[in-house]
């Protein structure tokens, strides 16, 4: 007999969350989730944003080099030529930085091997970088961010 009062006192003991109680914190998850995810998917943009712009200096100084080499070795015979992307393999492909680039083009208007600017698809981003450090992303600006930029903030 005791142990059927124990058990009716168990059973009758049991706590638990009620279905309103759950459907609240689903809701404060829910809100919670709702701030926190369009600020991480910025922060994710903005770094793949930088990343391209760090692929553009690295790209545009390999295709320097490669022109330098180029003026270099000009003759009359052999004319300067433009680096191709071709060229500039020996350079990027083993950091990988090709990964992803679907067209590449090399810009050197007065043909001197000084390069004016450098520009390259990348997941359905259009990257160019001016000789002046001047970075469009799809046409429009992007900030460059340098060492001293993170120590200032």
């Amino acid at each position: 007999m005791d142990d059927l009062k124990d058990v009716k006192r168990i059973l009758r003991d049991q706590r638990g969350y009620n279905m309103v109680e759950l459907i609240a914190v689903i809701v404060v998850v829910a809100l919670v989730a709702a701030l926190i995810i369009p600020g991480m998917v910025g922060m994710i943009d903005e770094a793949r944003k930088q990343a391209d712009v760090t692929t553009a200096r690295s790209i545009y100084i390999a295709a320097q080099a490669q022109a330098t080499q180029n003026m270099a070795a000009a003759t009359p015979e052999a004319p300067y030529e433009i680096p191709t992307a071709k060229d500039l393999e020996k350079y990027l492909e083993s950091d990988g930085l090709y990964a992803g680039i679907t067209t590449l083009t090399i810009y050197d208007a007065g043909r001197d091997g000084t390069i004016d600017a450098i520009s390259f698809k990348k997941d359905g981003n259009t990257i160019r970088l001016d000789a002046g450090d001047t970075v469009r992303i799809n046409g429009k600006d992007q900030p460059l961010t340098t060492v001293e930029g993170y120590l200032n903030q």
